[in-house]
């Protein structure tokens, strides 16, 4: 993923897009056949890669990510067994050979995600 500066800012993706450094990359899993082609009024771009241009984004309180995070090495490959136009062995090639960037940004993730549940938590509603 390609940081964008909005995500330097942002309370879920900020670890990720500063410890790329301006203008460089996280590795992040990411295969679809469908991708989103056009931001809704008032989203903020925050992620793109070289293939798809809106890789992540957000909207009021709401992220929306094409990557998976959430994806493991048995998940890309069940996935890339599904095309025909993928090859397996080269994309786990490139997942093997970055596994620990990946873990670490996927962490980060997960550790943005938990700051972001605590922040809103502690936020008493009036009932």
């Amino acid at each position: 993923m390609r940081w964008r500066p909005e995500a330097e800012q942002d309370a879920l993706l900020s670890a990720l897009a500063l410890a790329a450094g301006r203008g460089r990359t996280t590795p992040q899993p990411s295969m679809h056949a469908d991708a989103v082609v056009d931001l809704p009024r008032g989203a903020v771009w925050l992620a793109s890669s070289s293939t798809y241009p809106f890789q992540a984004f957000r909207i009021g309180s709401a992220w929306g990510v094409q990557f998976h995070p959430e994806a493991s090495r048995g998940t890309m490959a069940a996935w890339a067994e599904a095309h025909d136009d993928v090859d397996t062995a080269a994309l786990l090639a490139q997942l093997d050979a970055r596994a620990d960037e990946v873990e670490a940004a996927g962490r980060a993730l997960a550790e943005g995600f938990v700051g972001v549940v605590r922040a809103r938590a502690a936020v008493r509603v009036p009932v």
